[in-house]
């Protein structure tokens, strides 16, 4: 707005001169004078440009490509100077240090995440890019006086006091590890924990982009209908980070929840997905039982974000 005022003025000042001064002789010398200030003017111009250049906020994000990364981009690039974190420095303590150092970010969001679908035997690969991936970014960035550093856990955490896979178990970690860095340190570390999250981009593999998928192209689904989720769009998780951020210090080694705090059988979804597409599931086969990944019944409380 400054900005726009600078030139709405400079144009009238122009103009006044020529106006008031219509004398020949009188508005050339004052044209003259006028033309040897403006490049005052354009230099001034420029120094409000970096100004309102320099009020915007750094922002490194790890995971950028990510499904739930994508929308945070897309919610904050208006405001801020978004850095991608390279995926491979995260394995690399000295080079993180210096990358981040060198950024000296504002906000930094952990989205990175290694969870091979369908599992696979790569534990070592998960440990050491989940939990080693973490401790290294915790670690690179704990000298330097960001504002918040958001760390993204998972819905399974919520309710499930022994997790049974080795996915879970790493999450857990990084998020103790976390609280454990905002208490040791003193530095505004929050994990928040997003229910399960649908919506544009979503990945194939998750259970409503499958669905889609399998009655677009008629092929069987089979599904745990009286498996309970907490359904909740992407954009408002979005929203829930940003605001998250913006109160780290306040919430900082606290574990928040991102839930539209409420529950969704699998059976009703489906129901919602044929109404909507039209389609008649003929091979829709709600009878696969519970996975060990699953839960009878998930639902977060956002009660922190209140």
């Amino acid at each position: 707005c400054f900005l726009l005022y600078l030139t709405l003025f400079r144009s009238l000042f122009c103009f006044s001169f020529v106006f008031f001064f219509n004398d020949t002789a009188t508005t050339e010398i004052y044209t003259l004078s006028l033309h040897d200030a403006l490049p005052i003017w354009g230099m001034v111009e420029k120094t409000v440009q970096n100004m309102a250049k320099n009020t915007r906020q750094t922002v490194l994000i790890t995971g950028s490509n990510g499904f739930i990364a994508k929308h945070l981009i897309e919610r904050i690039k208006n405001e801020s100077e978004i850095v991608p974190l390279p995926r491979s420095l995260l394995k690399k303590p000295h080079s993180l240090y210096n990358f981040v150092t060198k950024v000296k970010p504002d906000y930094i969001y952990h989205l990175a995440v290694y969870n091979p679908f369908p599992a696979t035997n790569e534990e070592r690969e998960m440990f050491e890019s989940n939990v080693i991936g973490t401790f290294n970014l915790l670690e690179a960035s704990k000298d330097l006086e960001y504002k918040g550093f958001v760390n993204v856990g998972t819905a399974w955490e919520n309710n499930n006091p022994k997790p049974q896979t080795f996915y879970t178990c790493m999450k857990v970690s990084t998020s103790y590890l976390s609280r454990a860095f905002a208490v040791e340190y003193n530095k505004p570390v929050v994990t928040i924990r997003p229910s399960f999250v649908y919506g544009i981009g979503s990945p194939e593999t998750k259970f409503v982009p499958s669905l889609i998928l399998a009655l677009l192209q008629n092929k069987e689904f089979a599904y745990s209908p009286k498996s309970a989720s907490d359904w909740i769009y992407v954009t408002d998780v979005v929203e829930g980070m940003v605001t998250v951020a913006k109160h780290a210090n306040r919430l900082k080694g606290e574990f928040v929840n991102i839930s539209s705090n409420n529950q969704y059988v699998s059976e009703d979804v489906v129901k919602e997905v044929l109404k909507i597409s039209g389609k008649k599931g003929d091979k829709l086969l709600p009878m696969r039982p519970l996975r060990i990944t699953e839960q009878a019944k998930t639902k977060g409380n956002n009660s922190m974000l209140v």
